[in-house]
């Protein structure tokens, strides 16, 4: 049994092998959403660049959009050109994150929960994007959604790693939820 099978078999999931073309995908309850787990590549230039994906498709109650990343030297940069970086008031995010929004105090309210701002310094590699749901997901509903969505730099395969990974999902999808952004009902995704 691989890494990704056993992640899907303890958190009661389901896994898929993708076979030669697309890698495999994991399935997971969580509440009333799913969590998928993939991976995906990207070209640049002559380089390939593989990454772990976790997404989750929820009914949005608030038009919240956000991207929050790893500050970096060119990020530092960016910021001094005038790149858009919220300060949510607490040092240690400020200093380590670049916050991308078009609600800054939803942004503050979000990270005034301290398991969540811990999970957060814990995930040193990993992008979360709050988005408008992809095209295939509106086209199967009738009710307008959103997305959330976990970017690691890799293919994830150590075990522990990726049950931190489930866990700092869930704490995140379930923070939307407490302050208002997101619903706790399933979407109706067919």
């Amino acid at each position: 049994m691989n890494t990704w099978q056993q992640i899907a078999e303890e958190f009661g999931g389901r896994y898929e092998d993708g076979g030669s073309f697309s890698g495999p995908v994991v399935q997971v309850p969580c509440g009333e959403w799913t969590i998928v787990l993939n991976t995906f590549t990207q070209q640049m230039g002559r380089t390939r660049l593989s990454y772990t994906r976790m997404q989750a498709v929820f009914i949005p109650l608030d038009d919240s959009r956000f991207l929050i990343y790893r500050n970096d030297i060119v990020s530092t940069l960016s910021k001094l050109l005038g790149m858009q970086d919220i300060k949510v008031g607490f040092p240690e995010l400020d200093e380590a994150l670049i916050i991308k929004g078009n609600r800054p105090q939803q942004l503050r309210l979000y990270f005034n929960d301290p398991r969540l701002r811990q999970l957060f310094i814990e995930q040193p590699n990993v992008d979360l994007e709050l988005l408008a749901a992809d095209d295939w997901y509106r086209s199967k509903s009738h009710e307008e959604l959103a997305q959330l969505r976990l970017t690691a730099s890799g293919v994830v395969q150590d075990l522990t790693q990726l049950r931190q990974l489930f866990n700092f999902f869930g704490s995140a999808l379930d923070r939307l939820v407490q302050i208002g952004s997101a619903s706790a009902q399933a979407a109706s995704v067919h």
